[in-house]
């Protein structure tokens, strides 16, 4: 006697990211332990042989009525590091995403109504929704931006589904290069490389090198770095906004003060070029103070610092002039910023007249030089390699303008081209 018997296995959805092999063994153990469970339950059929195997397969449609938002897994969720825009009336996910990425809001990060302003600062022209992957490509090439994404399995694993080709992005860059600085970027290791020639190029100066090793020990003395700290300082408000405000006392504010691009603002200011030479002068301190900070002569200095300790208590949040030195129980040197003398302190005059002005007196000076400093105007613009060396020229500003994050590349031995 023979009798059919069928075995199957549940409808699986397969997408782009499945893994077919994972998916065939899985199906594939589920027959074989039907028919051999069939066979074991006393039934007294053996399997004679396999009729055929059917493989049915259906367009797989998930998206159901106008919307496209689909709840984040709980394991995401929690991890407080990603958005997901509500958008329960349309099937726009894809462009709220890129939205809500570019142009992020965080008072109502998931509501779309955060991202409308900044509907016309993408270009979304023949992007369907909800969008494919082949589109999604076609929209990162329309608007220059590098897209990746990937799929969440239930098991933690994250698969990439697409990944952007920023060739295209690179090739553009190259294409800008060459058209506004005549250089090509293929030759250049970093940005700060090719920056460092395009301004030279443009300005047509000559900065001049160091010939005397004890120059050039000299300048290296005043290479310190930037300082990082925490400052806390305590204070209390006293003004008429405030419900315990004493008319008696002392009238105060706090604000909050964000100082940005400090590093363009030095570079726009008069620097050493050429004509270094040592200096004979014997300068006073009213002599610094009286000097311009645009003159065609500027001095570096080596002095003693003494801190008037009248200014201890005024200074102690961030005392001026900063030295490298090892902290107590510490081998290492740190830059550190200190209420102590100094001895043979080597900086650009500009600074020493800050301090003398912040109060801070000049015992004595050791040694001067002179520099002829590159002159500039409104419509250009001073570089240097770094804060301390000096080593300047005059940049003229460019179109189109370089990336901002350049103005922050400018260091020995490279520096960059800023609008």
């Amino acid at each position: 006697m023979i009798k059919n018997v069928e075995f199957k296995t549940p409808n699986n959805e397969v997408l782009q990211e499945t893994n077919l092999a994972r998916l065939y063994d899985d199906m594939s153990e589920k027959i074989v332990k039907e028919s051999e469970d069939f066979e074991g339950r006393d039934s007294g059929w053996t399997l004679d042989e396999i009729l055929r195997l059917e493989v049915r397969t259906n367009r797989y449609s998930p998206f159901r009525g106008s919307s496209s938002f689909i709840e984040v897994p709980k394991q995401i969720t929690e991890t407080k590091a990603i958005i997901n825009v509500i958008n329960k009336k349309d099937s726009q996910c894809f462009m709220w995403s890129i939205l809500a990425a570019l142009y992020p809001n965080t008072s109502n990060p998931n509501k779309t109504s955060s991202y409308v302003p900044h509907l016309n600062k993408l270009n979304f022209d023949g992007i369907s929704f909800p969008t494919p992957l082949n589109e999604v490509k076609k929209f990162s090439k329309m608007n220059y931006i590098g897209i990746n994404i990937y799929s969440f399995e239930e098991d933690l694993k994250i698969l990439p589904l697409l990944i952007s080709d920023i060739v295209y992005l690179f090739e553009n860059f190259r294409k800008i290069s060459m058209q506004t600085y005549k250089l090509d970027p293929c030759w250049y290791f970093t940005t700060p490389a090719l920056s460092w020639d395009a301004m030279l190029l443009h300005t047509k100066v000559a900065i001049e090198l160091f010939t005397d090793y004890d120059m050039l020990l000299f300048i290296e003395k005043g290479v310190r770095g930037g300082i990082s700290q925490c400052c806390n300082r305590y204070a209390i408000a006293n003004n008429r906004y405030m419900s315990n405000f004493n008319p008696d006392d002392e009238i105060k504010y706090l604000m909050y003060l964000d100082a940005n691009n400090l590093y363009g603002y030095a570079m726009s200011k008069y620097l050493p070029l050429k004509d270094f030479v040592w200096s004979d002068n014997d300068l006073t301190e009213q002599d610094i103070l009286n000097l311009s900070d645009e003159s065609d002569v500027g001095y570096i200095l080596e002095v003693d610092l003494e801190y008037p300790s009248d200014l201890h208590d005024k200074h102690s949040d961030f005392p001026l002039a900063p030295e490298n030195k090892p902290p107590p129980n510490c081998k290492e040197p740190r830059l550190l910023t200190t209420l102590e003398p100094k001895t043979k302190y080597v900086l650009h005059y500009s600074n020493l007249k800050l301090y003398l002005k912040l109060g801070e007196n000049n015992s004595t000076q050791q040694q001067e030089r002179t520099t002829q400093l590159g002159s500039r105007n409104e419509t250009t613009q001073l570089a240097s390699m770094n804060e301390t060396t000096q080593l300047c020229t005059a940049v003229d500003r460019l179109q189109p303008p370089a990336p901002p994050l350049q103005q922050n590349r400018l260091f020995l031995p490279t520096a960059v081209i800023t609008n």
